[in-house]
């Protein structure tokens, strides 16, 4: 289900992406200047109409969202008529002016009306020892009706958290649990500098040279650069600010934005340190459900009596049987867990 989903928006991106540059075109063409009405007219409609029906066929009506979602897309197509085409006079763009914006008020009303309602639950279910995003999971869950489109908003929700709320935030952890870091010893922060650099001076080389024959894909490009290097950062501050807790019943794994997933030790087959070299082997040979975070390597595998849910970044979601990480001190977590494993089944002989 996921995989069609994700498909759908890739479909999506590439059939809005043909209609924007068909369009950018014929607009630069003298077909354009002969027949300007007629035109300008269908460019309006693709641009309002046709490429946020396409979003809400291929990948709202998916994830059950109403068709109200598409109002800020046709408002986004509204206003890049307004850059692209040459004369704004046209009657579409008048009636599309007076239609969408409108609409876009009673949207904009009705999206802060189910915000007040998210912080109203936030507050509701705020408990000291619970991380943030579960308080925030939580919440979405009891005002937003659709499961993923709840799971796409925490995402969001999460990137903004992280990178703009958390500076001044300590490291979340919980009382008789064992915590152990993985940003210290890793090189999530080299990652994050040296992409973010290329993404800012590459990134304004192509604008450049983009903006020369379209400037609304060069801003597009320039804003999904700096979409992705604030996603980086809310990463890395997510790494240091949610390390892996372990007690006697769970392994609670939440690996930046990208990766979580609780394990109960009951359920844990195996834990060794493993390299990377050993895993691409494993992969290759025994071709099993495993998961690990991106830009890592792992020095620490979990293998698993049975498949659980893990998740994700963009509220993916798989069933593994391995879960890879990288820990600063692998030493010192393999003996703790082995511990505690043994612990668990000491109980589980006690009590049968």
């Amino acid at each position: 289900m996921f995989r069609l989903k994700k498909n759908n928006v890739i479909v999506f991106l590439l059939v809005s992406a043909i209609i924007v540059l068909a369009d950018a075109l014929l607009m630069q063409s003298l077909l354009f200047v002969q027949h300007a009405e007629v035109l300008g007219t269908a460019i309006v409609a693709d641009f309002v109409l046709v490429i946020p029906l396409l979003l809400y066929f291929l990948v709202y009506r998916k994830i059950k969202k109403p068709l109200l979602g598409v109002l800020p897309l046709a408002i986004a197509g509204y206003f890049a008529i307004l850059m692209l085409m040459p004369k704004t006079d046209n009657v579409a763009v008048v009636i599309a002016k007076y239609t969408l914006l409108p609409l876009e008020l009673a949207f904009i009303s009705y999206e802060l009306y189910k915000l007040y309602r998210i912080v109203r639950a936030f507050k509701r279910n705020w408990q000291p020892d619970v991380h943030p995003m579960d308080t925030i999971r939580i919440s979405l869950q009891t005002v937003v009706r659709s499961p993923r489109l709840a799971a796409w908003l925490l995402q969001d929700i999460s990137v903004v958290y992280y990178a703009f709320l958390t500076w001044r935030r300590k490291p979340y952890i919980r009382s008789e649990t064992a915590v152990y870091t993985y940003h210290e010893n890793s090189n999530s922060l080299i990652i994050v500098l040296f992409l973010s650099k290329i993404l800012l001076l590459e990134g304004a080389v192509v604008h450049f040279l983009l903006a020369q024959w379209s400037p609304l894909l060069a801003w597009v490009l320039s804003i999904g650069n700096v979409w992705f290097i604030i996603l980086l950062v809310a990463n890395y501050r997510a790494m240091r600010l949610s390390p892996i807790l372990m007690n006697d019943r769970s392994i609670h794994i939440q690996y930046g934005i990208q990766l979580r997933v609780k394990i109960d030790i009951n359920n844990v087959a195996s834990v060794k340190l493993v390299s990377p070299e050993e895993l691409k082997e494993r992969r290759e040979k025994e071709g099993q459900a495993a998961i690990q975070p991106y830009g890592v390597e792992p020095n620490v595998s979990i293998r698993l009596k049975e498949n659980l849910v893990a998740y994700g970044l963009f509220s993916s979601q798989r069933s593994v049987r391995e879960v890879h990480i990288f820990i600063d001190q692998p030493q010192v977590f393999l003996a703790d867990c082995l511990f505690r494993m043994s612990i668990a089944e000491d109980s589980l002989h006690v009590e049968g």
